[in-house]
């Protein structure tokens, strides 16, 4: 009789053991997720504001190009817009094969904007 009540009580420690392990491996589990998903949440939303600032730093090159007619003009002379262009365009070259669809479209459609510009007015 000891036996099985020994048996018992320890079946049912490990059972109780078992479930406070599992119950914490599902708290961790969630907690992990949820940082994942932060984190490719944030990076999504980094993406965004460069391809912005991309944006409107290629615009303002593009028309000061135009209006002087030459690209060395101006990143010789326009370092404030051409030096900042250039790093974002980097940074989105680095982080290339993360972006969503949408933002790589986007990216090529602002670098397609400076590639004719350098086409027609470059080098």
């Amino acid at each position: 009789m000891k036996k099985i009540v020994y048996l018992s009580v320890l079946l049912f420690g490990m059972y109780v053991s078992g479930q406070k392990t599992y119950q914490q491996y599902k708290q961790e589990r969630e907690y992990s997720q949820r940082y994942a998903n932060e984190q490719r949440q944030k990076f999504i939303n980094d993406v965004n504001k460069a391809l912005n600032q991309y944006s409107s730093l290629t615009d303002q090159y593009l028309t000061l190009v135009k209006k002087h007619k030459s690209t060395t003009y101006v990143e010789k002379n326009y370092p404030k817009i051409c030096k900042p262009m250039y790093d974002v365009q980097l940074r989105l070259l680095s982080a290339g094969k993360s972006m969503t669809w949408n933002q790589s479209d986007k990216y090529n459609e602002i670098h397609h904007k400076w590639l004719v510009i350098q086409d027609s007015y470059g080098y």
